[in-house]
């Protein structure tokens, strides 16, 4: 029976996931089970190692024979023999005896330690302890790596490669694991013409069967074939059955309700049982999900970026739990919005966005992130990267998304970048930059982070992608550095802008008072001290050499839009120069490839843009245009 409605996507993701079962199980052979996903629970047959082993190269010893063993009067131990990882015969040691033993060799009868070779003083047949050594020092003991029937195979957990190195360890010749799904693709349209076929009048290349098959593979499912299907009954109907021998069928294109788009229609009149015709999002509204004999049949829309979005948000669940992971839910984390987000009422958005990880600190501690819909303790499994959900408050300090969205974007160009989904409540008109959102994370590993300068893509690296652009205002002394700053930080505030900046001073300085309470802290060997208000916050920290400008951004400038430097004339971030023809002859930047501006008090030529030291909103209009990211456009 077919269900008339449309759904929010929660309700279409729990529509789906109530409709599928893992396949069925097949046992294989550990050369052919990587990137299955196991079907049963298996635990050890026996212990590893089966003995004790030694953990290093040096000398198997018994320990009493090192009771009073010092520097001074050391143990001298005779070398009565030699074992390798390989030798069967173990010569037993005696009291006052050693074996000089190789890293894998097996402890022989009487040893009960190791002591390493870097640490014994060697003669030419003994060797000298000079300390006391514990039992099993260095011994890896019979057990230890693994007790007989602990798991070590859990039910929906993917088979990786250490997975069979443990099962080889143990002589496990073979896993119980859930068949892999077979899916068909179906690209409905007159447009569309293959890759291989030339583009002529408005035809268009069918990119929707080659993206969904690459997201078939990736997932690690079997494609069975994609196949562009004319906009006709007959032919569709032909790919349909051909398709449902699949155990799933993903059709892209003819999903509306226009007169024009039949696949949807003829689905439902080919005895597919239809959830669902359409889900409350965009992009995707026209998402229709249906049943035939248990085998699930997803109708997406034929827009590119519609066909990305839903292909995360509901087809990527749906292969995870036919290929048995334990997974039934997507990877929802917190971020701080960088711009603001403007839409229409009545239906949920889901952004194509950018997350940057704002503190490289925190990459240290992973957490586990929380599942939508679900408690916080919850696992999710094998999906997810290791992104740490953000505590109350602190958010901004460990995730920032950026929304790909405006008329600067392009927008095939976003789905490439794009490594997050930002999540638009359905009555919410606008987001204001600096809200905490929720943001669903994309299974990508694109190495670079864009920002947009001039309205162009430039690509950042990894690990300075949360860093914000830094201008220095350079120029000799006396110039009006500061006064220029004076005066255009306020410019940009009044547009909108956060700034930070930094005085650069080659000299040194003091910022403590002697006698004050923190100047105590700090007098008393403190390395570091923060001295706190309510309404202000102070560090002062020893540091062994100058820090970067771009470490200085990266800990402290986490919610600036642009840094302006005071200094630094020869760094290497962009600058504009001030000089006063009153004061000095000549440029201090001339011929400086990291000038971009000049602000001075006669005509100069020096390959960049010139302003009068008052054309403050001139300069501020170029740093808009070239370094800030224009507010985002409201989306449609």
């Amino acid at each position: 029976m077919s269900h008339h409605r449309i759904v929010s996507r929660k309700e279409a993701l729990e529509l789906i996931m109530g409709s599928i079962r893992p396949l069925e199980t097949v046992k294989l052979p550990l050369d052919d089970v990587l990137g299955y996903v196991a079907a049963e629970n298996l635990y050890a047959p026996s212990e590893l190692p089966r003995f004790n082993c030694s953990a290093m190269d040096g000398y198997a010893i018994k320990t009493e024979d090192t009771t009073n063993a010092t520097n001074k009067y050391p143990a001298r131990l005779k070398v009565v023999g030699e074992i390798r990882a390989s030798t069967e015969y173990l010569t037993p040691v005696e009291k006052g005896q050693a074996v000089r033993i190789m890293t894998g060799g097996p402890i022989p009868p009487g040893a009960d330690a190791v002591v390493k070779e870097e640490d014994v003083k060697p003669g030419p047949a003994s060797i000298e302890v000079p300390e006391k050594i514990s039992p099993f020092q260095h011994v890896w003991q019979r057990g230890k790596g693994l007790k007989a029937g602990s798991l070590i195979v859990e039910q929906g957990s993917p088979v990786t490669p250490a997975t069979i190195g443990i099962l080889t360890s143990l002589q496990i010749k073979e896993l119980a694991v859930t068949r892999k799904p077979e899916v068909c693709i179906i690209a409905v349209g007159n447009e569309l013409v293959d890759i291989n076929e030339e583009v002529r009048g408005h035809k268009i290349v069918a990119s929707n069967i080659y993206m969904l098959s690459a997201t078939v593979k990736e997932m690690g499912c079997r494609l069975t074939w994609a196949k562009i299907s004319k906009n006709n009954k007959d032919t569709i109907r032909r790919h349909v059955l051909e398709g449902l021998k699949c155990d799933v069928l993903i059709a892209t294109g003819g999903s509306s309700k226009a007169h024009t788009d039949l696949t949807r229609t003829l689905l439902e009149e080919m005895g597919i049982d239809l959830r669902f015709e359409g889900v409350s999002m965009r992009p995707g509204k026209g998402t229709s999900f249906g049943l035939y004999n248990d085998k699930p049949v997803f109708c997406l829309p034929g827009t590119p970026s519609a066909v990305h979005v839903v292909s995360y948000t509901l087809v990527l669940p749906a292969l995870t739990r036919l290929m048995g992971l334990s997974v039934n839910t997507t990877c929802v984390v917190e971020a701080i919005l960088e711009q603001d987000i403007n839409k229409r009422p009545g239906i949920e958005h889901l952004v194509q966005g950018l997350l940057r990880i704002q503190d490289s600190r925190d990459r240290r501690a992973p957490r586990k992130p929380r599942p939508e819909g679900r408690g916080q303790g919850e696992l999710y499994k094998n999906v997810c990267l290791p992104f740490r959900e953000a505590p109350p408050g602190r958010a901004g300090r460990l995730h920032s998304v950026l929304p790909l969205v405006g008329t600067d974007i392009e927008v095939f160009r976003a789905m490439a970048y794009a490594n997050a989904l930002i999540l638009v409540d359905p009555e919410r008109t606008r987001l204001k930059r600096g809200e905490t959102v929720q943001v669903q994370l994309l299974n990508t590993s694109n190495p670079s982070l864009p920002r947009m300068s001039g309205g162009q893509w430039i690509s950042i690296p990894r690990g300075k992608d949360a860093i914000p652009p830094i201008i220095s205002i350079v120029g000799k002394s006396d110039a009006g550095k500061t006064t220029l700053l004076e005066r255009l930080v306020p410019e940009l505030r009044a547009r909108g802008y956060r700034i930070g900046t930094i005085k650069h001073d080659v000299h040194g300085f003091e910022i403590d008072h002697e006698g004050k309470d923190s100047w105590r802290h700090k007098q008393a060997g403190a390395c570091a001290v923060v001295i706190s208000s309510p309404n202000k916050v102070a560090l002062v920290k020893d540091v062994e050499t100058e820090e970067t400008l771009d470490s200085l951004a990266s800990k402290y400038f986490h919610d600036v839009d642009i840094i302006l430097t005071e200094g630094y004339k020869k760094g290497n971030k962009p600058k504009i120069e001030v000089f006063r023809s009153q004061v000095h002859n000549t440029p201090f930047c001339k011929g400086d490839k990291n000038l971009v501006a000049l602000v001075s008090d006669t005509s100069l030529d020096l390959g960049v843009p010139r302003f009068e030291l008052d054309d403050i909103k001139g300069l501020a209009d170029l740093l808009e245009k070239r370094f800030l990211i224009k507010s985002s456009q409201a989306i449609r």
